[in-house]
């Protein structure tokens, strides 16, 4: 299990231990929220890297290529309070589910953020 909280080396630069750590996977199980997906709805092909789109389309590059053996998304929906158990997250699909996201955009930035980083991993291009 990769966990920037816990596996990050002192001074490595998020985004780079990212990469390195799902490269390094078998598996990836993001956790995913409707606050964490709600800037894709406003995503252009001039946006800057959105961090989110960044690691969800790595992983899909890694697993297109079969480094990657599989992709399980948790959704989990907003925190609510539950009198026998505390603060929990409820249900991702209550009141709409999904958020509204843009068709088929590439983000410049985050396809220069991919051929930036298969490059170090000797992987090519985006697929």
């Amino acid at each position: 299990v990769w966990w920037d909280k816990r596996c990050l080396p002192a001074g490595q630069p998020w985004e780079q231990g990212f990469a390195d750590g799902l490269n390094s996977s078998t598996i990836f199980v993001p956790v995913l929220s409707k606050a964490a997906l709600a800037p894709c709805a406003k995503l252009t092909a001039a946006s800057a890297c959105d961090n989110v789109v960044f690691e969800h389309q790595l992983a899909l590059e890694l697993y297109l290529r079969g480094d990657l053996r599989a992709i399980f998304p948790v959704m989990v929906g907003e925190v609510e309070h539950n009198p026998t158990l505390g603060d929990i997250h409820g249900d991702f699909f209550k009141d709409g589910g999904m958020p509204a996201c843009q068709g088929d955009v590439v983000v410049a930035a985050v396809e220069g953020k991919l051929v930036e980083h298969l490059g170090r991993f000797g992987k090519g291009a985006p697929k």
